[in-house]
């Protein structure tokens, strides 16, 4: 086990470019602290082991033949062994101090705190970026709240930027395959479900302000119906969650789901159509994965 209490792991999926420049970037402070970097590739077309060996031969890469953000985030738990990892995605880049603050968080957070979030802003790529609202942003994972705090009761929550406590990940299994990106969907809720298992368990989640990273949105998810798409999953997503949680009420739910659908069938206010639409995709999501299939256009 090396000396530092944290292993920074990055999980990534053909993207060799990012992933390059996140990694040198974050090199000289890791080096400096004596903190391990982990590169998890999740089956990317072009190997990232060259690559990253070119920056550093020390750097532990491991590579996975079967694409999936949640067998991606498992391998990293087990190859971690550090009392904390700390996730980032491969198109974050963190802002100056990230390391120090992680460092410095670890050492203050509660000893019944499973994790802490921090805030992901948006790193336009289209310098012309239309304004969008709330619904659409948080389909972006971009996340703003300010201060530090324990945010259990209400969790606003991205593994993909946070650090997590090793010995509260074991105790719940780390995450569930049968949810998350695969590379074939938008596939999401395994963050969010891991997070469900801990607070069921007793652990808390809380939230920093000092964690915070720089989120690279391309210009395909500022589309209609890239975001349309990110909806119909997140309402997959949602009600898998409900069946592998065991929770009460799923009929209750599922019936909302319809009385939702033929609301939403009918014309929007002028200004709020777009999230209307939205909500549409959501409640159609949730009936296809009900097995009622998608409502007619």
């Amino acid at each position: 086990m090396s000396g530092s209490p944290v292993t920074v792991a990055i999980c990534t999926h053909d993207r060799p470019d990012m992933l390059e420049r996140l990694v040198a970037g974050l090199l000289p402070a890791l080096r400096d602290r004596g903190v391990a970097l982990l590169v998890i590739d999740s089956a990317s077309v072009e190997p990232v082991a060259p690559r990253i060996a070119a920056l550093d031969a020390d750097v532990c890469v491991v590579r996975l033949e079967v694409p999936g953000i949640a067998l991606a985030r498992n391998a990293a738990l087990l190859a971690c062994d550090t009392p904390w990892i700390a996730f980032l995605d491969d198109d974050e880049v963190p802002v100056a101090g990230w390391l120090d603050a992680v460092l410095a968080l670890i050492a203050r957070l509660p000893a019944d705190c499973a994790g802490c979030g921090g805030d992901v802003v948006p790193d336009w790529e289209r310098r012309d970026a239309p304004r969008i609202g709330r619904r659409w942003l948080t389909y972006l994972s971009m996340i703003e709240q300010a201060g530090e705090f324990d945010q259990s009761e209400r969790p606003w929550f991205g593994i993909g930027h946070a650090v997590m406590r090793m010995a509260a990940m074991r105790s719940v299994g780390g995450f569930d395959p049968r949810l998350g990106r695969d590379g074939a969907t938008l596939l999401s809720g395994e963050e969010s479900h891991l997070i469900a298992l801990l607070i069921a368990r007793g652990w808390r989640i809380w939230h920093s302000d000092s964690l915070r990273v720089l989120h690279h949105v391309p210009p395909e998810r500022l589309e209609r119906a890239w975001v349309r798409d990110r909806a119909y999953w997140e309402g997959v997503s949602t009600l898998r969650r409900f069946r592998l949680e065991g929770r009460n009420g799923l009929r209750r739910y599922v019936a909302k789901a319809w009385v939702k659908a033929v609301m939403l069938r009918g014309a929007a206010p002028l200004g709020r159509r777009f999230d209307c639409d939205l909500r549409r995709g959501f409640v159609e999501g949730v009936l296809a994965e009900h097995g009622g299939g998608a409502i007619a256009a």
